[in-house]
């Protein structure tokens, strides 16, 4: 463009030197012909008041020649004779009645004519008046010197004409420079539009042709910049919601290839980098996904299965599901969706819950089934024998008994993992809790001969009175039951700024290493038959661990086989 406007500046200027110069010379050409035709008639004028026409003319005519310069004096008589000319034989000169300007001379007005002339083999101005006798003078010059003003005007237009190129180069140059610096800019805010976050600001320019254009560019910049900052946003928003999400994301294209995954599926896929483009088998060789992932591609059908395929053993849900866009109206399958779900803890969870049901039932079964054989035999009516039978009513009593324990630590483990244990947190003396407890388990105390050691202090604690009672009662029974003859149980209390310190100390048979990390489990026993002798459920130091954890609490067992156990349980101080 800049070239263009150069050139055709340049060709304008040189086309405007050589108008201008032909102008000039054709208006020169003129004004010295109206001047010369002004100039003869003031001749003739003078002429035919200063001379006799009639008298020797054609001497006259060559007087007059000689007089007046570089004029040709032509005298005619009123029937066209030529009566004498200054240049010419008047004797083979044709008669002149028909030429024009002879034709339209008169007394009192100029006949003036431009014609080529045969006789002087030039182009004549004639200048014709006719005496009151009707002899008429005329004079002619030749107009040739209107050519000549032309030719003499050619150095100058050459001159011009050079200058006129040395002048247009600046002049194009600055105005092609002054044309294409707001275009240029028009085109580098076009480029960076949707490359920066700014707006891209155009400033006018003198042109008012190019303004309306830069205002509608920068309209469109600002909305452009609007939009795609707005687009932005929700590619982050949606990013980060992909990245953050704990399920793992892997979009996979019909030809096999990557097509996005998250931070979730790498970590799941243990892959880095840029996996976008990379092939299926980039993320696993595990025929399993990749069977699932072609059958959903083929057959346009979800498919969802459990992988165990991980280093740590968890348990992974994967959901494989065809991925549609629409497109013109019309919904088409454009990839395959895969979604990794940690389902560890939900499939723990439910294996946990089989187990307790199906311990559970194991344990109401036993008393139930004992309770049912003396309930019949009583029904049969083959025991006569009072003793017996209150001994089998006894039996059946310690049976219900059992089961109405059981049950009961049953629905508070339920509670505690549910969270449906809504007990009213009160400020309470936990030596008053442990002194309670303590009364209760008397006869057990006695039974064994167990001595016991309890601190002698109030410490005050803000919780639910049936919690801190389950924990206490359950540690301090097991402390009683698996403890020897004449053993001891110390029960210790004590506090500071941050936390309440409840340990209990026995003197019994201990844990075997093996199954310290287990005993907490629901239903779990070391000896099962000492557990049914001693008439424990297996549930009491599970609950001890629900509570504490309901409180954000810690709890910690030190034991070894024939040595006695402690278990130290640390309550914070939050509520």
């Amino acid at each position: 463009m800049k070239r263009m406007v150069i050139i055709r500046c340049f060709l304008i200027s040189v086309s405007a030197v050589i108008l201008s110069g032909l102008i000039s010379a054709i208006t020169v050409g003129n004004i010295r012909e109206k001047e010369l035709t002004r100039n003869m008639k003031s001749m003739i004028n003078v002429i035919l008041v200063e001379y006799n026409l009639t008298t020797s003319p054609n001497q006259t005519a060559e007087k007059l020649d000689e007089l007046i310069g570089n004029n040709r004096v032509t005298i005619i008589s009123q029937d066209g004779t030529v009566i004498g000319d200054s240049r010419a034989d008047i004797t083979n000169m044709e008669n002149h009645i028909d030429r024009e300007e002879i034709k339209n001379a008169s007394s009192d007005k100029f006949s003036i004519v431009k014609r080529f002339s045969t006789t002087l083999n030039s182009s004549m101005l004639y200048v014709a008046k006719a005496t009151e006798e009707g002899t008429v003078i005329r004079l002619a010059v030749p107009i040739d010197f209107v050519k000549h003003s032309m030719v003499s005007l050619i150095p100058a237009i050459i001159i011009g004409c050079f200058a006129a190129i040395l002048f247009s180069q600046g002049v194009a140059r600055k105005t092609a420079n002054d044309i294409i610096k707001p275009l240029k800019s028009v085109e580098l805010a076009i480029k960076n539009v949707g490359t920066v976050e700014q707006i891209i600001k155009i400033e006018p320019t003198k042109y008012e042709e190019i303004n309306p254009i830069i205002y509608r560019l920068n309209s469109m910049s600002e909305n452009l910049t609007s939009s795609l900052n707005m687009l932005e946003d929700e590619k982050n928003k949606y990013s980060f919601i992909l990245e953050n999400v704990n399920e793992g994301l892997v979009l996979i294209g019909m030809d096999l290839k990557i097509l996005h995954i998250n931070r979730a599926a790498k970590q799941y896929f243990n892959v880095g980098g840029n996996s976008i483009g990379q092939d299926l088998s980039y993320l696993s060789r595990d025929e399993k996904i990749t069977s699932a992932i072609i059958s959903s591609k083929e057959k346009l059908q979800s498919v969802l299965f459990d992988s165990e395929e991980t280093q740590e053993g968890a348990v992974i849900s994967v959901k494989i599901i065809p991925a549609y866009f629409k497109e013109d109206g019309k919904r088409d399958t454009k990839g395959i969706l895969m979604v990794l779900s940690d389902v560890t803890h939900v499939r723990k969870t439910e294996q946990i819950r089989s187990e307790f049901v199906a311990n559970a039932s194991h344990e109401l079964k036993t008393p139930l089934t004992s309770v049912k054989g003396f309930t019949e035999i009583l029904a049969s009516g083959m025991i006569t024998d009072s003793e017996v039978m209150n001994d089998y009513l006894k039996r059946i009593q310690n049976e219900t008994d059992r089961m109405i324990t059981l049950i009961n630590d049953i629905l508070n483990i339920y509670q505690l993992e549910e969270g449906d244990a809504s007990s009213e947190i009160v400020r309470l003396n936990l030596r008053t809790v442990v002194d309670e407890v303590v009364n209760g388990l008397l006869p057990q105390v006695k039974a064994k001969s167990i001595k016991l050691e309890i601190t002698e202090r109030d410490i005050y604690y803000n919780i639910a009175r049936e919690d801190i009672k389950h924990i206490i009662q359950n540690l301090i029974d097991n402390a009683i039951k698996y403890n020897v003859e004449n053993g001891y149980v110390k029960i210790d209390i004590s506090e500071n700024n941050q936390s309440v310190k409840l340990i209990v100390t026995d003197s019994g048979i201990g844990i075997p290493r093996a199954f310290q990390t287990r005993v907490f489990e629901r239903f779990f026993r070391i000896d099962k038959g000492r557990s049914r002798k001693v008439g424990g459920t297996g549930l009491g130091l599970s609950i001890v661990k629900h509570t504490v954890a309901k409180y954000k609490g810690e709890i910690t067992l030190y034991s070894r086989e024939g040595k006695g156990c402690k278990i130290e349980i640390i309550l914070p101080k939050i509520l």
